[in-house]
């Protein structure tokens, strides 16, 4: 008996597994995307943070809304 409970809940894992991976795979670029720019941001952000005085909240709002303008600029220019 404990062989088929430990094999049901593998067969599970592993379905909502591959629903997860099918619900995600719409989304997989910009989460690339999110990550990549979360790595190279981190250390502006902590500069911004050290210079607002430890305001983390205000320094990753500066940055969320300058972001999508930098990066909106050479396409408009376009």
């Amino acid at each position: 008996m404990d062989l088929y409970l430990k094999g049901f809940v593998i067969a599970v894992i592993a379905l909502c597994g591959l629903a997860l991976y099918r619900m995600l795979a719409p989304f997989w670029d910009a989460l690339a995307w999110g990550i990549c720019l979360a790595f190279l941001l981190a250390p502006v952000q902590r500069w911004l943070t050290h210079k607002l005085r430890g305001r983390g909240g205000v320094s990753a709002g500066i940055i969320t809304v300058l972001v999508p303008l930098v990066l909106a600029g050479p396409l408009v220019s376009l």
